[in-house]
Parts: C-alpha cells; sequence; structure tokens
C-alpha cells in the first residue's frame, strides 16, 4: 500500500462507511459462531489473530471478544495503529513468527489479495497458527474486470470470485461454513465509480470522507443488507466474505 494510503486509512477506518460496515459485520459474524455450535467451547480467554491488522480499528473491535494479536507487514502501519490492549507484531501473512494452534480465531480483511501475497502460503499459514476447529473470517475484493485506481494504490495482486475463492479454501484444507458477496447494494455505485476514473484517468482514493449524510446512508443501507443476507446471497458484490474451519 502507499504511504499516503496508510495515512489516509489512519484517519477515516473509525468513519469512512465502507470500514464501520465491514467491521460490524466482521464483529457480528464472529459473536454469532462463537456461540454457535460450530465453534467448541474452550476454558479460558478466546485468542484472536488480525492478520494485516493496518492500522487498527479492527483490531481494536475485536478486543471484546478475548485477547488479540494484530500483525502487519508494515512498520508504518504498526506506528500508526492506536488499537489498546493489544500486542502488536511486524510479520508476514506468508511466513508468520508465531507458535503453531494457538489461535481460536482469525480474522483477514482485504490481505490475500496483495501483490507480495503468496495466497496458498498463507493460507498454510493461517491453517498452522490455528487451533483444532479453530475458524477464520476473511474478506477480499471482488471481480477483476472491476479493478480500478485504489487497487494500483493498495498494490491489489487480483480480485476474486466467489466461487474461486471457495476453491481455493478447500484446495488448502479448509472447510468452508459461509461464503457471500458484500456491498451487493451499493454495487451500482461502486461501478460507475470505477467507470469514472477510467473515463476522467483520475486518481480517486476509495479511503476519501464522503459528506456526512451520504456516509451515514450507505452504512444504513450496508445494515439493511447484512440483515437480507442472513437469508439472501446476492450473485454479485464489490467484495465478498468467507468463514472457514480447520
Amino acid at each position: 500500500m502507499k504511504t499516503t494510503e496508510y495515512y489516509r486509512l489512519a484517519q477515516s477506518e473509525n468513519s469512512h462507511w465502507w470500514y464501520r460496515s465491514v467491521h460490524e459485520l466482521i464483529m457480528s459474524q464472529c459473536q454469532q459462531i462463537l456461540k454457535g455450535p460450530a465453534f467448541p467451547k474452550r476454558p479460558g480467554v478466546i485468542r484472536l489473530l488480525d492478520a494485516g491488522c493496518g492500522t487498527g480499528g479492527l483490531t481494536e473491535k475485536l478486543t471484546a471478544l478475548g485477547t488479540v494479536v494484530g500483525m502487519d507487514i508494515s512498520s508504518l502501519a504498526l506506528s500508526l495503529n492506536k488499537a489498546d490492549n493489544v500486542f502488536l507484531v511486524q510479520g508476514s501473512v506468508n511466513a508468520t513468527p508465531m507458535k503453531s494452534h494457538v489461535f481460536d480465531m482469525i480474522a483477514s480483511i482485504s490481505v490475500l489479495y496483495h501483490k507480495q501475497v503468496k495466497e496458498q502460503r498463507a493460507l498454510q499459514e493461517m491453517l498452522r497458527m490455528l487451533k483444532k476447529d479453530g475458524i477464520a473470517v476473511i474478506v477480499l475484493p471482488a471481480f477483476d474486470w472491476i479493478f480500478g485506481m485504489h487497487d494500483r494504490n493498495v498494490y491489489t495482486r487480483k480480485r476474486y470470485s466467489l466461487g474461486e475463492t471457495v476453491n481455493l479454501m478447500k484446495i488448502s484444507g479448509f472447510k468452508v461454513l459461509q461464503a457471500r458477496y458484500l456491498f451487493s447494494f451499493l454495487f451500482p455505485i461502486f461501478f460507475l465509480k470505477r467507470i469514472s476514473e477510467r473515463i476522467l484517468a483520475r486518481n480517486l482514493s476509495d479511503l476519501v470522507l464522503l459528506p456526512p449524510p451520504i456516509n451515514t446512508l450507505f452504512e444504513w443501507i450496508c445494515r439493511l443488507e447484512w440483515k437480507l443476507g442472513k437469508i439472501i446471497r446476492f450473485p454479485f458484490g464489490s467484495s465478498l466474505m468467507l468463514v472457514v474451519q480447520k
């Protein structure tokens, strides 16, 4: 990720509609998983890893669930990380400095897509670090045909389809519990933004804060989508999410 994008992320992560919405969804998913039948009840404190924690918006929220380690390859990202009561570690998801079988849950938002990441190696590392029956929640950008300026700024190697990622998880040894597209309701706006970038040849960062009324409106649209997503699986979206188990 370009240096400018790290600073934008640090300034906007706790207020930008995309991050607020996806963090809310991830927290809801993690809470449901920890209480559900798929997750074995364990004694002691739940241990979680935010793999590719960036500037720490999600890392801090995860502390409500247990003991959290935030890991990122960027020293700049870690220096901008404002999360309290977490352990911050510099390391690559390709070869983490963590012991095996130590985490109950791993969250990873927009990491496997990065040009420096070897996706299968990173997934094998997640498997290694997870305890038996441990869970990973993974969010990735969707559809290579909407690759844009922001993808270049954050060093995107590729964007994914849902079927492709499901197969990737299975090949890597995970059991897929859930797979869905995200931000389906706002996808037309996202698509128009990408088209305008190409026509105008302008670098329009996805991290720029919108006017507060629009920012709030987009959050509410996402919340509606998350609720409907419990019974409907939409066939497209600008991102996708997988919940997988070791």
